[in-house]
């Protein structure tokens, strides 16, 4: 199989001699070339083939180089247009470049290596505009759930999940660490139900002090409370026949919990201060968190009925660490968004910023830190049209992620270990031998955190946070 070409170049100009020149220097280079005589041949070609770049006489005879320019333009944006003139006519290559042109060569051409940089960076350039396009048309078709950007395999089944999910009347239990957008996947199963038009709540449970959840959720009559100077109806009569998410379910009190499994279990409340009089509401509960919930069942920080009714039907939503595959169409997204938000011009990033997004691990605040890296960088580059290295945070320039190749069978740390004292060598020992059984468990699913998480027991958030104590890259076991 042939390797594939570095760029397709086509070259307008009337001198053979440099046809000839251009064409087998660059070919060397691994370009593909193709050479025409005329701005009619070469608009043509434009119309039959993808051409990344093309290098344009400006003295043509018939069609000009900037008439070319012009019609070129108007065909095919994305093809990037390098003008070559001679010495009495820069200042019209200068219009050119005003009026659209990528950049400009003098005849006779300068250092071939400055020419050759010259068409890498153009072809570069060509591709990334060729991309965003691509990018655009998926984020705007088939890639996307509601608010949701995501082509990775985890986020196909996630939707898939949601679909499935949302047509039960199931309470829903959502797991996920802070930024991944549990509440977007609370809101996406609600608009795919059957109670869509109904009303949709959404309530955070660490934001209400323990009386004022009670009356948040069930409501409260007059003189229920100090400065309850009136009857008040909760969000679960407000909701009646709708859903109510719960964001961070972990964090209401077990006094909250009790009541909040009674209704859960037939519908009934009472409005504080009315424990006598019985009300039923007919509302889905979604809720969701970032605790592990399972340790505090064990801590008895949490009813084990309760966790049991509520995760009837559990989605674990994973963080982008896990599907950087899918941070470019998140990027794009975000910058279409913003940059009309904002009223900039910023329309790309280009590859080098774009490396470096799809490098970072994104483990502090995931999806909605992505989201404020990309304000960032609009907002510096707000004159600009493409985002660069010199408009990300350093941390993201910088950042390189440890590929962690799995642990051998053999133990060559054994000597080490029992040179230090008991206590520092039990916690040496517990640390490697979690490295090379979890190293060994996920290369076995390909690191997919779901199937591991099944086979060592344990909840998937669990295991992402055990993961991350030993510093193990799920990527690294990726088939």
């Amino acid at each position: 199989m042939l390797p594939e070409a570095k760029g397709n170049l086509l070259i307008v100009d009337d001198d053979p001699n440099v046809l000839l020149a251009l064409s087998r220097f660059l070919g060397r280079l691994g370009f593909k070339v193709t050479a025409v005589e005329t701005a009619e041949e070469g608009l043509e070609t434009l119309t039959r083939e993808v051409v990344d770049v093309a290098l344009v006489d400006l003295m043509l005879p018939g069609v000009s180089g900037m008439e070319f320019l012009t019609m070129a333009r108007s065909r095919n944006e994305d093809t990037e247009i390098i003008i070559m003139t001679g010495l009495p006519s820069v200042q019209r290559a200068v219009d050119a470049v005003r009026a659209g042109a990528y950049d400009f060569l003098e005849k006779p051409l300068p250092d071939p290596e400055k020419v050759a940089i010259l068409i890498e960076r153009a072809v570069a350039h060509s591709r990334l505009h060729r991309d965003y396009e691509r990018l655009q048309r998926q984020v705007d078709g088939t890639l996307h759930l509601d608010r949701f950007i995501g082509k990775s395999q985890v986020m196909q089944a996630l939707f898939a999940e949601i679909a499935n999910f949302a047509w039960s009347s199931a309470s829903v239990l959502i797991l996920g660490e802070t930024g991944t957008g549990k509440e977007l996947v609370a809101d996406a199963i609600y608009r795919h139900s059957p109670r869509s038009k109904q009303p949709f709540h959404a309530l955070s449970c660490p934001t209400l002090q323990d009386y004022l959840f009670e009356s948040e959720l069930f409501g409260h009559v007059k003189g229920a409370f100090t400065g309850a100077d009136r009857d008040k109806k909760g969000v679960v009569e407000v909701v009646d026949g709708g859903t109510l998410f719960l964001d961070e379910i972990g964090d209401i009190s077990l006094g909250n919990q009790a009541k909040l499994l009674r209704f859960l279990s037939t519908g009934q409340f009472s409005r504080l201060g009315e424990e006598t009089r019985q009300r039923h509401a007919d509302v889905r509960i979604i809720a969701a968190t970032n605790a592990e919930l399972d340790k505090a069942v064990e801590a008895g920080r949490f009813r084990q009925d309760l966790y049991q009714r509520l995760k009837v039907l559990t989605i674990d939503v994973p963080p982008l660490r896990e599907r950087l595959e899918d941070v470019p169409h998140l990027a794009y997204y975000f910058l279409r968004q913003l940059a009309e938000k904002e009223g900039t011009t910023v329309r790309r990033i280009d590859a080098e910023a774009m490396e470096a997004l799809t490098r970072y691990t994104w483990a502090d605040g995931n999806v909605r830190q992505l989201q404020n890296v990309i304000w960032l960088a609009v907002t510096r580059a707000r004159n600009r049209e493409t985002i660069t290295l010199e408009h990300l945070p350093p941390e993201i320039v910088s950042s390189r992620r440890e590929t962690v190749k799995p642990l051998p069978s053999s133990y060559p740390y054994v000597e080490e270990i029992t040179r230090k004292t008991y206590k520092r060598a039990k916690k040496l020992a517990e640390h490697h031998f979690a490295r090379y059984y979890f190293s060994r468990v996920l290369e076995r699913h390909g690191g997919v955190i779901n199937r591991a998480a099944r086979e060592a027991g344990m909840d998937p958030p669990n295991l992402r946070k055990k993961l991350k104590e030993i510093n193990l890259d799920t990527s690294t076991f990726r088939r």
